[in-house]
């Protein structure tokens, strides 16, 4: 029986890239089924890690009998292949790496585990919990790391309620964002890795789901709007890079369905230094001669600007207006 939990999980999640899965390789290294596995759905999907490993060193056999392996579309996690044909329950399955016959960096790699029933596959409705989300995004300038890692143009901060739930064997959550995965790794639901996403589309929707070893999906949870929103070219310095501080300008409460009282939790906007007195009109009541206006000059009237503090202020007021407008996705 499945338990149902609710809590808030924070973290930030990221496209795998190039650079980071050059820190992974070489491959294939086994992800779904792991080493420790002796059983997998006859119909599951088998994940390696690794991305630049030759395929053709790959061999399958379905009690001892060779069997094709071909590769599908992959998960976050790695590379995807699947067997052709699928085993019979029952049947024992070996995949292998012949490394020999292959080109470039490759280890060494021996599976084995006997084929269960087959699960529900793509298509196919998965008994599975609902998953909440809600995500805050932060558009900053785009960050490259120095040696292996990942670079991106902004950070996704997500929280998801019951993502603690009682998964099945096969069974995990999935989260997609404009339609790429960000994470799809067994028992890793809580992920408190901080990276960075591509750059943002306005049209990019967030969607969670539980999806099996074959492919079914149980509820999904899409979400378009984000909770808070700011843009600015504030380029990260490391990973993490700081959350914004943010304020009401940033929130959208259509977008918080886990944070209902988020406008309290937001820093509040900065009180503004009311208006400097109009100097001229001061000087004439004063019986003295105003000072020329230039652009320079710090003189009140309709194209004049604050002085010293009250100046400062003005400016973010209208760098934080700016952000807004950048900020704000369009809404689903």
């Amino acid at each position: 029986m499945r338990k149902s939990m609710s809590a808030l999980v924070l973290s930030m999640v990221a496209l795998p890239s190039a650079a980071h899965a050059l820190a992974n390789d070489p491959g294939p290294n086994p992800e779904q089924p792991r080493f420790d596995e002796t059983t997998w759905p006859a119909n599951g999907r088998i994940v390696l890690g690794g991305l630049f490993f030759d395929a053709r060193v790959l061999v399958a056999t379905v009690d001892g009998v060779a069997v094709q392996i071909r590769e599908v579309d992959r998960l976050a996690s790695g590379r995807t292949f699947v067997l052709d044909p699928a085993p019979a329950e029952g049947q024992t399955v070996r995949l292998v790496s012949n490394c020999a016959e292959g080109a470039g960096d490759c280890a060494d790699l021996d599976l084995r585990w006997t084929a269960t029933a087959p699960v529900p596959a793509v298509g196919e409705t998965l008994d599975a919990p609902q998953v909440t989300a809600e995500f805050d995004l932060y558009d900053h300038g785009e960050y490259f790391p120095d040696g292996c890692g990942d670079s991106g143009q902004a950070a996704l901060y997500l929280r998801l309620q019951n993502a603690d739930a009682e998964l099945g064997p096969f069974e995990w959550l999935t989260v997609t964002y404009g339609g790429h995965r960000l994470y799809d790794v067994r028992g890793d639901s809580r992920r408190s890795e901080y990276n960075l996403v591509e750059q943002p589309d306005d049209e990019a929707c967030l969607e969670v789901f539980v999806e099996n070893a074959a492919g079914a999906r149980g509820p999904v949870e899409r979400r378009c709007a984000p909770c808070r929103a700011r843009a600015d070219d504030n380029v990260p310095l490391s990973v993490p890079p700081l959350a914004p501080a943010w304020t009401r300008r940033d929130l959208d409460p259509a977008g918080c369905p886990l944070s209902p009282n988020a406008e309290t939790a937001v820093e509040p906007e900065p009180e503004l230094e009311p208006e400097p007195e109009n100097i001229a009109k001061r000087a004439d009541d004063q019986g003295t001669e105003s000072p020329a206006s230039t652009d320079d000059a710090e003189v009140s009237g309709c194209s004049a600007r604050p002085s010293g503090a009250a100046s400062a202020v003005w400016g973010l007021v209208a760098l934080g207006a700016l952000r807004r407008r950048r900020a704000r996705p369009s809404r689903s």
